[in-house]
């Protein structure tokens, strides 16, 4: 195995990664502003990250697929619910 083997599969790793972290900070955390404020931060990393890991091939780019997916819906959850969040905070 080369080098340049073993560095998607970290990069794919890291994207599946991300991506379940993302999902994870949904159920753990309070949800204020700043939780989603930092859940947008780390769904837009995850996504970067996911997009960069999908274009290098290798046996576990579907975990790079995965966490990738998992990085969008954690992003449009972040969206949706820092909106909500602002609506209610500033339309009180």
């Amino acid at each position: 195995m080369t080098g340049s083997q073993q560095d998607h599969r970290v990069r794919h790793l890291i994207a599946l990664a991300l991506g379940l972290l993302c999902i994870l900070h949904l159920f753990v955390q309070a949800g204020d502003v700043t939780t989603y404020v930092i859940l947008l931060g780390l769904s837009c990393g995850g996504v970067a990250v996911g997009h960069q890991a999908i274009l290098r091939s290798g046996p576990l780019v579907w975990t790079a697929i995965i966490g990738l997916v998992l990085s969008y819906l954690g992003l449009l959850m972040a969206i949706g619910l820092l909106v909500v969040r602002l609506t209610r905070t500033f339309g009180s």
